[in-house]
């Protein structure tokens, strides 16, 4: 059975994915509060692409790869914190 909209939003995402300017994101729903607060000189198809997935229920592990990928182009991705 699919999960509910909530449900899937209380998610964790794979592992907690450390940003350089909003802490950790821990769930779906920390990602997409995340590129909700982008400002427009942000965003990207990489976000572009993360919140689609998101809106489609994507699956969670997919979902925090791209998260941490959009974070990467986007020079956010804490590595030291993540490889630390």
């Amino acid at each position: 059975m699919p999960l509910s909209r909530t449900e899937y939003l209380a998610a964790n995402l794979t592992r907690p994915v450390p940003t350089k300017d909003r802490g950790i994101l821990r769930t779906v729903a920390d990602a997409r509060d995340y590129i909700l607060a982008l400002p427009d000189d942000r965003e990207s198809h990489y976000w572009e692409h993360t919140a689609k997935m998101i809106l489609d229920q994507a699956d969670v592990a997919d979902v925090s790869r791209k998260v941490e990928l959009a974070l990467f182009y986007d020079g956010k991705l804490d590595l030291l914190t993540l490889y630390g």
